[in-house]
């Protein structure tokens, strides 16, 4: 970001601009963490070396060294085996079956109020997430903090999610956890967490926002693919990952909105608690999906605990005998 600045001597806002759960029917929260924390991992370092690069070399040839890196997730992509075969065809096999297949797009999970409130509460919970990445550092520098110091602020955010993506992986497979309310709970924390950024003025507190941030953020981001199972079922799953996804670029307009905020008013105060205010949002969301949950397995209940009289040919609940046995008794 500095270095894109003072090459293009540019506007802030103008310069910001998993299939594992499949694979897994045990440890599956654990599974996703460590894939996650391989992303951290990442985080820990690769602000160390960028600042290398662009040093020794500028920031053209780093970007050039980091494609060259990003290449080795096509060989990695070999390592993939496929799933076996199911017994029933899922959704994207019906698809690819279907003469239409090049103009149909499944949209009936957008009749589900649980995928609905899922997808409304992800776009408000990501609008922040890449703006401590695009402009911490600027802003650390705003404060009067050297650049080198800055650096151990992304340094925390990656130890401290890495650990996290671990820690929260493992919790989330024990039987008696609800990983709805971990999630709510992260992005409840996340949200409040960015509305202390006005009250961060020195490297101490950045250092705390960063780690916390990264603890916090990794329980939200671990759950994504699981929870995204465990709400729309293995059929649909890849469906409604992939409209997660496509929802989840809503985060590229973070940043852009953060540099705004700041050439309009001189300060990214408002340009996290913005944010911030949507992931609290987001939570209050998160809170009514356990409602609609248990209305809906009350109603598969009302459908299943129901016998056919075979006088009427109709459909009655168990709770209530039909007509025809009542009159057997009374003879």
């Amino acid at each position: 970001m500095i270095s894109l600045l003072e090459t293009f001597q540019s506007s802030r806002s103008r310069t910001g601009l998993i299939m594992v759960s499949l694979y897994f029917t045990t440890k599956r929260s654990f599974a996703t963490g460590i894939v996650m924390a391989g992303g951290a991992a990442g985080t820990l370092v690769q602000n160390q070396v960028h600042r290398y690069l662009i040093k020794a070399f500028g920031w053209r040839t780093s970007l050039r060294v980091y494609c060259g890196i990003l290449t080795i997730c096509i060989f990695a992509g070999f390592a993939y085996r496929p799933l076996e075969k199911r017994r029933h065809p899922s959704v994207v096999e019906n698809f690819q079956t279907s003469p239409l297949r090049g103009f149909i797009i499944d949209l009936s999970l957008w009749k589900d109020s649980i995928f609905e409130l899922w997808v409304c509460a992800l776009g408000l919970a990501k609008f922040g997430f890449f703006i401590p990445f695009v402009h911490m550092m600027k802003l650390a520098g705003d404060l009067g903090i050297s650049l080198d110091d800055a650096s151990y602020i992304m340094v925390g955010i990656g130890i401290s999610s890495l650990l996290s993506s671990l820690l929260f992986g493992k919790i989330c497979d024990l039987e008696n956890i609800n990983r709805l309310y971990i999630n709510q709970a992260s992005v409840l924390s996340v949200g409040l967490l960015y509305l202390t950024i006005p009250l961060c003025t020195t490297f101490p507190a950045l250092i705390a926002f960063g780690s916390l941030l990264g603890f916090f953020d990794a329980g939200n981001y671990v759950l994504l693919p699981v929870l995204t199972l465990d709400l729309m079922g293995a059929e649909k799953m890849p469906v409604a990952w992939g409209f997660m996804m496509a929802v989840h670029t809503i985060s590229c307009f973070g940043p852009p909105f953060a540099g705004w905020i700041y050439d309009f008013l001189g300060s990214y105060n408002i340009g996290f608690v913005v944010p911030g205010l949507c992931s609290v949002g987001a939570a209050g969301i998160l809170a009514f999906i356990p409602r609609l949950k248990n209305t809906a397995v009350q109603q598969k209940k009302n459908i299943i605990h129901a016998s056919v009289c075979e006088v009427t040919n109709s459909i009655i609940p168990w709770e209530s005998p039909p007509h025809s046995l009542q009159v057997n008794k009374g003879l």
